[in-house]
Parts: structure tokens; C-alpha cells; sequence
């Protein structure tokens, strides 16, 4: 039953209240409060079911759901959380089942209404991937790869001459994460980016600075010091470093050449610029942290049966190594 009588006023101020939306200023919020639909479903009503691709997401106003990940129960979500929107951004075809455990109302909204709003609405959907990456960094206990996944580090071929611009570009094509993105814009982020390189000892960032870029390992080994005491982890070649910068989050660890190191560099800002222009690129990317968000926790009970990696371990922005086994 839909009752539609939610102002966009009061949906809004609803949106501020959670961490995503809440520094976003009301009229980039307002076509997302538009396109809401306002539901209710009583006691044991099924809101997402198992054999369903996920192509609506719920807002939970009142009440509580019940989720399960095939027949098994994962946990319960309550207002003001919701349900769908791990699944849409994942693209999940199925095994999730949402049931209402009383009187529930919520503001819904389908994916094909939700990709409309974020098309024509690039902050909205650049608060999304920032949401997504400040959870993988939290549930990484901010390390820049998942420890318990993380392969052998490689040092990779190191280039004796300077990286050719189409050899920066065919970088780029290799990860999934780009291939549908435009060329022209892919060659504007190359001319954009700087070649670097570093002796052993050299320090890449601190801990505590600014996250202003994020970096491709072409050649070599870096540490991840965490700075309190622990061994550091250590990163091979073909890594992409960098996520605090999405998250909007400072430096959470030292990065430490352990070797000679040869690696790509571009400024955060000229990324989430080329993100605000490539809607394609962007949704891309917010696909491949929702998986990751999916892989690396159980509370979502919402997992895609099969996950896109690159062909080398990217997963320090873009993958995990492997596919998560539990969720």
C-alpha cells in the first residue's frame, strides 16, 4: 500500500539524519527525496525475496526487517537503516530475503529511479562511494588491503625508461574498473598523472596527512606502518593505494619504500573530477566497494554470487584477491 504523504521536506531532513547524506546541502538531496515512495507492510510481509534480482531499496522510517542470506538469518534491521541499496550498487542477483517483524513503513525507491537520480546528480553518487570506502577502511582496521587476503607482494618489471603514455593507458584498460569508461577522459587522467620514483627508506605519505592523490604501483615493495608496533603489511607491484581519499579521511598509516619503487600519481582531485563527468566510471567504481563492503562483512546478509577482479591484485582500491567465502 503506498500513502505518499511524506513532504520532500520532511524526507529530506530524514536523509540528513544519516552519515551519508548529512553534509550534503538539500538540493542535491531533494531529486532523491522526490523519486521516494512511501510504503507500509504489516507483520511477516516480505519486502525483498530470496528468488528476487534486488531492483528496489528501502528506507526504514518505522519498524523493523528481518534478513536472511538463503533461509539463513543474518540480522535484524531497524529504523532509521535500510535494505536494497548494498544489493543495487552490487548488482546481486538474488539470495537475499527481507521480512517485516511488525508494522513497517519505509520510503522505497527502484533501481531504475535511483540510477536516474545518481545520473543526474554526481555529489549524490560520489557520497555513496565515500560512505562505501570509510566502511571497507573501517572494517579493514584502516590497512589499505584486507590482511587476511592479502597475496605474496611481487615487485613486478621494473621500467628502465619512463612509462609511455600509451603504456599509462593500456594500465588503465587492463582493470575492469575502467573499461567503460571514455578513452578521451582516461587520456586526460593520464596526461595528469606523474611518474615517480623511490629508494628503500623513502617515505611515500605519513601517517596523518592529507589523502590528496592515490598512486598505482608500477615496480617494487611498500610497508604499510600502522605505527603501533605491529609488523608492518607489506604491498607489491600492481597495487592501486589510496582510498582514504574517497573516504574524505586523513592518512591512516605510513607508506614506506622497501625497495626501489616506481609508481603513477594523481591527485585525488583530478579523479573525483573525471568521476563527476564519466557516470559509467562512477558507478563502476561504487559497484566494485559495495562488493567489497559485501566480502567483508556478514551484517549486509548481501553478497553477489560472482564478483568482477582484475587479472593482478588491484584490490588495494578496486578488488579483493579473492572472492569472500562468508558472509
Amino acid at each position: 500500500m503506498r500513502m505518499n504523504f511524506v513532504s520532500p521536506r520532511e524526507r529530506i531532513l530524514y536523509l540528513k539524519s544519516m552519515p551519508t547524506f548529512s553534509a550534503l546541502p538539500s538540493s542535491v538531496l531533494l531529486p532523491l527525496a522526490q523519486a521516494l515512495q512511501e510504503g507500509f507492510y504489516s507483520k511477516g510481509q516480505t519486502l525483498i525475496a530470496v528468488e528476487w534480482e534486488i531492483d528496489e531499496a528501502h528506507f526504514l522510517v518505522s519498524g523493523s526487517v528481518d534478513l536472511y542470506w538463503q533461509d539463513e538469518k543474518m540480522r535484524k534491521i531497524e529504523a532509521p537503516w535500510g535494505v536494497g541499496f548494498l544489493g543495487i550498487f552490487a548488482q546481486m542477483q538474488g539470495g537475499v530475503r527481507a521480512v517485516a517483524t511488525q508494522d513497517t513503513r519505509t520510503l522505497s525507491i527502484s533501481r531504475r529511479d535511483l540510477e536516474h537520480v545518481l545520473s543526474n546528480n554526481p555529489k549524490l553518487l560520489l557520497a555513496n562511494v565515500s560512505e562505501f570506502a570509510r566502511r571497507i577502511l573501517a572494517m579493514r582496521g584502516g590497512f589499505p588491503a584486507d590482511p587476511n587476503t592479502l597475496p605474496k607482494p611481487e615487485l613486478g618489471v621494473y621500467p628502465e625508461e619512463p612509462l609511455a603514455f600509451v603504456e599509462q593507458l593500456l594500465r588503465f584498460c587492463r582493470f575492469p574498473i575502467f573499461r567503460s569508461a571514455n578513452l578521451d577522459s582516461l587520456a586526460e587522467l593520464c596526461h595528469q598523472q606523474t611518474e615517480r620514483r623511490c629508494k628503500p627508506g623513502d617515505i611515500i605519505w605519513r601517517k596523518g596527512d592529507a589523502s590528496d592523490s592515490n598512486i598505482s604501483l608500477i615496480h617494487g615493495i611498500v610497508q604499510v606502518d600502522m605505527e603501533e608496533g605491529g609488523p608492518p603489511m607489506r604491498i607489491g607491484a600492481e597495487y592501486y593505494l589510496g582510498m582514504e581519499g574517497f573516504a574524505g579521511l586523513p592518512r591512516g598509516y605510513t607508506l614506506r619504500c622497501e625497495s626501489d619503487v616506481v609508481y603513477l600519481h594523481t591527485s585525488m582531485e583530478t579523479f573525483l573530477g573525471l568521476l563527476e563527468d564519466q557516470f559509467g566510471l562512477a558507478m563502476d567504481l561504487a559497484k566494485s566497494f559495495a562488493q567489497t563492503v559485501a566480502g567483508l562483512t556478514g551484517d549486509t546478509a548481501e553478497r553477489s554470487p560472482q564478483l568482477e577482479f582484475a587479472d593482478r591484485p588491484v584490490g588495494a582500491i578496486f578488488s579483493r584477491s579473492q572472492p569472500p567465502t562468508v558472509l
